[in-house]
C-alpha cells in the first residue's frame, strides 16, 4: 500500500536520480503539470518553487543534489529514504 501523500516544497532547485521504489508526484498548481510517476533509473528535476504532494508507493531511495540560482551545487547527500510502502 502507498503512504499517505507528504507535502513537499522546494525552495531551491534539485536534480534527483531515483534508485529503487516508485512514486507519484502531483504538484498543487495543475498548471506545473499533470502528477507524475518515477521510479527506479528516473531523473527528476524539481525547480525552486515547485510545491505538491508525493505519495509512496514502495520504498524509494534517491541520490539528489541541490542548486542555487546560478546553477552551483550547494549541498548533496548520498541517498534519502522517502518512506515505505
Amino acid at each position: 500500500p502507498a503512504t499517505p501523500a507528504a507535502p513537499q516544497t522546494f525552495d531551491v532547485l534539485e536534480k534527483a536520480y531515483v534508485l529503487e521504489g516508485t512514486a507519484t508526484l502531483t504538484p498543487d498548481d495543475p498548471a506545473v503539470g499533470p502528477a507524475v510517476e518515477i521510479g527506479p533509473r528516473d531523473m527528476v528535476t524539481f525547480p525552486r518553487g515547485w510545491v505538491g504532494r508525493w505519495e509512496v508507493h514502495s520504498f524509494l531511495q534517491k541520490r539528489y543534489a541541490f542548486f542555487d540560482g546560478k546553477g552551483i551545487q550547494i549541498d548533496e547527500d548520498e541517498d534519502e529514504d522517502e518512506g515505505e510502502g
